[in-house]
């Protein structure tokens, strides 16, 4: 495999020869935590607006920026509401609890995931075109592609993208990512692969952790910020990049080719 730092200069970084790519799509195949946010957006506005007018207090709307970001990404949906409800000081308690015996918590996770489950049915999203070339290099070649999704609604994501049809195998489901990851190889080891023969793809550290502890034998980690590579490759990346256009990975792909 070769990578570009994002000039004409080729370094090497591994002789690895994989024949299967597992893929996790949060910020490697599309912006996701902007679809997150959006939706997060949605539910709690109308929360927020609805409580103010009940106390006649001020509306302060929810920032897809800052909110999001310190209460909300990378974290379950109860603890990121909980942090964020406490940091506009609403309280919370056992018993804030609907007619349904739902705590607020739940029913506002539950109201997300169904206002982003119906988005999803109504609008296109856009895939980075980087992984986009790079999906179809790779499958050209005949590599075996996996669709890792760490959320739970990560395959109706991918089928939004219009991407669906490049992955030969999706697995998805709330896992951890050691489970996502052990989920993928087993389907792969049924083809015969194991994990030597298979790289991961990922935007996340706990991904790339688990990928590492897990042998597979080549993992990238995708920093789209500039910021995250430090973190990444103590987490066990043998190869930063900022965009996929900047990786080639070596195949040895198994699928037929038409």
């Amino acid at each position: 495999m070769t990578v570009t730092d994002g000039t004409d200069e080729h370094v090497p970084a591994t002789d690895t020869n994989v024949e299967a790519v597992v893929v996790d799509v949060d910020s490697v195949v599309t912006d996701t935590q902007r679809i997150h946010a959006e939706a997060w957006k949605g539910v709690l506005d109308s929360f927020l607006r609805a409580r103010a007018g009940r106390q006649r207090a001020s509306y302060r709307p929810f920032d897809m920026g800052g909110d999001y970001l310190a209460h909300l990404a990378g974290r379950p949906s109860a603890d990121g509401i909980r942090s964020f409800l406490a940091s506009r000081g609403i309280p919370l308690t056992s018993d804030d609890r609907d007619t349904a015996g739902r705590h607020v918590t739940e029913r506002l996770g539950e109201l997300k995931d169904r206002y982003l489950a119906s988005q999803l049915q109504r609008r296109h999203v856009i895939p980075y075109p980087s992984t986009v070339r790079f999906l179809r290099e790779l499958r050209d070649r005949g590599c075996q592609l996996v669709a890792a999704p760490s959320d739970r609604l990560g395959q109706a994501i991918v089928r939004a993208t219009g991407l669906g049809e490049l992955f030969d195998i999706e697995v998805a489901g709330l896992r951890s990512p050691s489970g996502l990851l052990t989920a993928a190889l087993d389907h792969l080891g049924q083809l015969g692969l194991p994990p030597a023969a298979v790289a991961a793809v990922s935007a996340t550290p706990e991904h790339v952790r688990a990928a590492r502890q897990l042998d597979f034998g080549l993992v990238v980690g995708v920093d789209r910020s500039g910021v995250a590579g430090t973190e990444l490759r103590g987490c066990g990346a043998d190869v930063v990049v900022r965009s996929l256009t900047d990786v080639h990975i070596a195949t040895g792909g198994r699928r037929a080719i038409p």
